[in-house]
């Protein structure tokens, strides 16, 4: 194949990435035998949606476990998928009812009924990992396509919770006998069946045969090969070694474009880039501290150096992008890039002679590595701030993260959730599953608990303009800039429906020879 100028240096590592990959997989994936070979750059700690915590693995559980509900992939308003409708009822709406999907079957044949969703939403309660289903204080199976969850308070969202995680209904039979090891042996209801899994390398899903939907899949299996660098997945589908790619450095974006087999397809999303932070470590505690940081980095370069001038969703103040209707424009410029004031603000919570934020990071993804590191620990030095950075692989960040608590930042992305009340709660709300020190913020709660019994949108834009508000008050989160998806298909390969959050779903894809 003929090489595209400007690409030769990136080829050698991603060739021998890919070579050691086919001599320990099936035949290399492509048209002819309709497996879609996919490029993604982090490999999933753990593959059981009741105790992950990362996106790096959206591509794969959205392949194997479907959920309760769906939702609109441009509008991300629900919509059927186990269930098949759904309802509040009662004068104070504490009661949503749920009806089932009849005649599905889980990969290893356990029936699908509500006795399989109950086991699997009390089985994420105990775990105690996500906070999704905390507001559900009894689940009742009222026959076996019918379940009803009591809830503690009103939820408005509580149909889009069911289109994530807490929706992804796994087989209470092969949770049974398989325990911990369940996570590397995933069982789901979904068009995609797990074959193998070799660490470090690929994983391998086959089409299931009895999927309730199966005339909407028409690829035959998935092979998800993790290549943990941004350069070499380039590389890799610039060579035609991987079928798809994303998250790789935009500034290949114009030699990509040039190879007559690629399409290069930008996407949407509710994506930004930020420093995830655990404000229980000092001096993170002092809300000062954070909107010093906050005005020590200069976001519009940050995402021009990452993204590439004009690439990026524009700088970030808020967890929601302005194409979302809950954010709020009149904030949007309202911290600017400060370090003299930000050094001022460091000495008014005691820290005279500056602070030292210590943050885990990954090269394995575009602008969560030193390729961002190294531009903010320049913009924080004026103002006192000493950027120590520790690299890992981003699975290994996560789980030091989210998981053991032992990290007290990470450089890293937040994709969204469908509804713009779990980016909040689950972020900025005192039990929110990001919220990893349990901070409870001035105000807060209250906001999020009027919005949970507010069920129009018009009455509720308010209320998102003063979780914005206090968001930027607060910096529970360093948010940084918007990121839209630069997604690379062979151009045979088709039928793609991205959604907002910009996490990537394949099962709607098929080659067209």
């Amino acid at each position: 194949m003929k090489q595209a100028k400007g690409f030769m240096p990136y080829l050698s590592g991603a060739a021998l990435a890919v070579a050691l990959l086919a001599g320990h997989t099936d035949a290399r994936a492509n048209a002819t035998t309709n497996v879609v070979n996919l490029g993604v750059l982090s490999e999933p700690y753990t593959l059981d949606p009741a105790v992950g915590t990362s996106g790096f693995d959206y591509p794969i559980i959205y392949s194997i476990f479907d959920r309760l509900i769906d939702f609109d992939p441009k509008t991300l308003l629900p919509r059927p998928g186990l269930a098949t409708s759904w309802k509040f009822t009662g004068a104070d709406k504490r009661t949503f009812e749920l009806k089932l999907r009849q005649g599905v079957k889980f990969h290893d044949g356990t029936p699908f009924d509500a006795e399989a969703v109950k086991f699997n939403m009390v089985r994420l309660q105990e775990a105690k990992v996500l906070s999704d289903l905390d507001g559900v204080e009894r689940i009742d199976v009222v026959d076996p396509y019918t379940i009803v969850l009591k809830l503690k308070e009103q939820n408005s969202s509580m149909p889009i919770l069911l289109a994530d995680r807490a929706g992804m209904m796994a087989s209470p039979t092969a949770i049974k006998k398989l325990g911990k090891d369940f996570a590397r042996n995933p069982v789901g209801t979904g068009p995609f069946m797990y074959k193998n899994w070799i660490s470090g390398q690929a994983l391998i899903l086959d089409k299931n045969p009895d999927y309730w939907n199966a005339k909407a899949i028409r690829l035959s299996g998935i092979q998800y090969r993790f290549i943990p660098n941004a350069t070499s997945l380039a590389s890799a589908i610039h060579s035609g070694q991987v079928d798809f790619a994303y998250q790789i450095d935009p500034k290949n974006l114009d030699v990509i474009r040039e190879n007559p087999r690629l399409r290069v397809a930008k996407e949407p999303t509710t994506r930004y880039y930020q420093i995830s932070w655990n404000t229980g470590f000092a001096p993170l505690d002092n809300v000062k501290v954070r909107q010093a940081i906050s005005m020590s980095v200069d976001r519009k370069v940050l995402a021009d150096a990452i993204l590439g001038p004009g690439l990026s969703g524009g700088p970030a103040l808020m967890p929601l992008p302005p194409e979302s209707w809950a954010y709020t424009k009149k904030l949007e410029n309202s911290v600017k890039y400060d370090p003299a004031r930000a050094k001022k603000l460091l000495t008014e919570a005691g820290f005279p002679n500056g602070v030292t934020l210590k943050l885990c990071a990954t090269n394995s993804v575009l602008g969560y590595g030193t390729d961002i590191t190294d531009i903010e620990r320049e913009q924080m030095k004026p103002a006192g701030i000493t950027l120590e950075v520790e690299l890992r692989q981003g699975s290994a960040c996560n789980k030091a993260f989210n998981v053991d608590k032992n990290v007290m930042a990470y450089q890293v992305g937040f994709s969204g959730r469908p509804d713009p009340y779990l980016t909040f709660e689950g972020n900025f709300g005192s039990s929110g599953l990001f919220n990893t020190a349990k901070t409870k913020y001035p105000g807060v709660d209250e906001v999020l608990g009027k919005l949970a019994k507010t069920y129009d949108q018009k009455a509720q834009r308010p209320l998102y303009d003063e979780l914005n508000r206090l968001w930027i008050q607060q910096v529970p989160k360093l948010a940084l800039f918007y990121a839209p998806n630069y997604s690379i298909y062979t151009k045979d390969l088709v039928g793609e429906q991205p959604n907002l959050m910009g996490k990537i779903n394949p099962v709607t894809w098929y080659f067209t020879k």
